[in-house]
Order: C-alpha cells, then sequence, then structure tokens
C-alpha cells in the first residue's frame, strides 16, 4: 500500500503569511526564545562541521554545515519578524513542530558527526580524551578560517603522533566500512553525473527540436510566398 504524505505549512510560510498583523501574543515570547536556544546549538554545529571539514578533512560534514547554515538564516529572519508580527493560533502547531525539528536536528548532527568521526584516524584520539571537547565551543567570532577548536589541534597531533599502532589497529577494524561508504559515493556520484548528462542531452535534442521546427517553419514560409508570386503573376 502506497503510503500518503500530507503537507503541512511551516515557520517559513507564516513569513509570507499575507494576513499576519502587528502585535505580540504570549506564545510567540516563548517561540522567540526557543528559537534563539536552536540558534545557538546550530552556530555550534556550523563550528563543529567547519572544525572537521577544514581541519580534520573530514569532507561529509560539509552538506551538515551548509544546512546549518541555511537554517540559521531562516531563524535570523523568524525572530526578527516575531519581533513585529503577532502569531494567531493557526500557526501555534507549525512553530512548536519545526522547533522540535531544529532541536531534534542539532542533536542527530552531532550523532553524524561522531559517526564520521568514526571513520577516520582521529576517532582514537576522541574516543580516548572524550567527546565532551568537540562542544565546548565558545561563540566568538572571527574573521580568520580558525574556529575556537582549533585550540586542541596540538593535543590530538601530539597524540596522534605518539598512538600510532592504536590508530592503525582502529583503520584496520573499519576498512571494511570504508570501502562501502567510498563504493556508495562513488555509485551515487556516478548516477548523479548519468542524471546529469541525461538532462543535458534532453535540453539539447529539445533545442535542436525547437531549431528544427522554426527552420521547417521557415522553409514553409518561403515556399507559400515563391507559390503567392507565382499565382499573382499567372491569375493576375
Amino acid at each position: 500500500m502506497q503510503k500518503m504524505y500530507l503537507y503541512r505549512k511551516g515557520i517559513g510560510e507564516w513569513l509570507n503569511d499575507p494576513k499576519r498583523q502587528k502585535g505580540c501574543c504570549r506564545e510567540q515570547v516563548g517561540y522567540l526564545r526557543e528559537l534563539k536556544e536552536c540558534d545557538k546549538e546550530l552556530a555550534r554545529i556550523g563550528v563543529l562541521t567547519f572544525f572537521l571539514v577544514t581541519k580534520l578533512n573530514i569532507n561529509d560534514a560539509r552538506k551538515m554545515m551548509i544546512s546549518a547554515s541555511k537554517q540559521r538564516g531562516l531563524i535570523y529572519t523568524v525572530c526578527n519578524d516575531l519581533k513585529l508580527y503577532r502569531v494567531e493560533p493557526e500557526w501555534y502547531r507549525a512553530f512548536e513542530l519545526d522547533i522540535k525539528g531544529f532541536q531534534r536536528r542539532c542533536e542527530h548532527v552531532f550523532k553524524i558527526c561522531k559517526e564520521d568521526l568514526r571513520l577516520s584516524e582521529h576517532y582514537p584520539y576522541f574516543e580516548s580524551v572524550g567527546f565532551d571537547r568537540l562542544l565546548d565551543i565558545p561563540l566568538i567570532y572571527t574573521e580568520t578560517v580558525e574556529t575556537p577548536l582549533d585550540k586542541i589541534l596540538p593535543d590530538l597531533e601530539a597524540w596522534e603522533a605518539d598512538h600510532r599502532p592504536e590508530i592503525d589497529a582502529h583503520m584496520e577494524s573499519v576498512r571494511e566500512e570504508i570501502e562501502i561508504r567510498d563504493r556508495h559515493k562513488a555509485e551515487v556520484a556516478e548516477k548523479e553525473k548519468a542524471e546529469k548528462e541525461a538532462a543535458k542531452a534532453k535540453r539539447k535534442a529539445e533545442r535542436d527540436e525547437i531549431r528544427e521546427i522554426k527552420k521547417n517553419a521557415e522553409a514553409y514560409r518561403k515556399q507559400q510566398r515563391k507559390l503567392d508570386k507565382e499565382f499573382e503573376r499567372y491569375y493576375r
């Protein structure tokens, strides 16, 4: 039996609701507070994933980094509008569900980051010192590519230099999983490439068809003009 998915409005749609009125209600004060907490957690996720991508070369975290940035952009816009517009009861459920979704997302992303680390040579270090170190992120913004997590790099490098046997043993233990992951990534990339090439070929075929139609139409017009001239010459 085919599953049915019901569409529901989210807080993104609230931003464009033409019926919004200026004002405030008790519920939206709570929503504003919760969204600001979600923004802080997403900021930590952004720092963590940026650190994994740029410092530890764990590129699987890149999509999560981009997603966190987009979600923060949405939250920023919603928080600004919550200071101006009243949230009517019809939107309560949308806010409550989306806020819970943000909260679950933050928890889930950390688990994924931990799993990504497990398939890297850096996992033994964090298993030794504790993964909480990855969440110790003061939200200090700079104009450089450094992150608050960079402070652990010297300790990580020193530890790994002294524990190569443990690292090698770990990498051997996850070798098969890494091979499966890499094969899957290659298959996905090949499929995406094939789909892009098919779409490109389809667009080319459509353009060629349009050009052929125009060419035939022009040839038809020329033939008609020739026939019209001949008709005028013989029957005027």
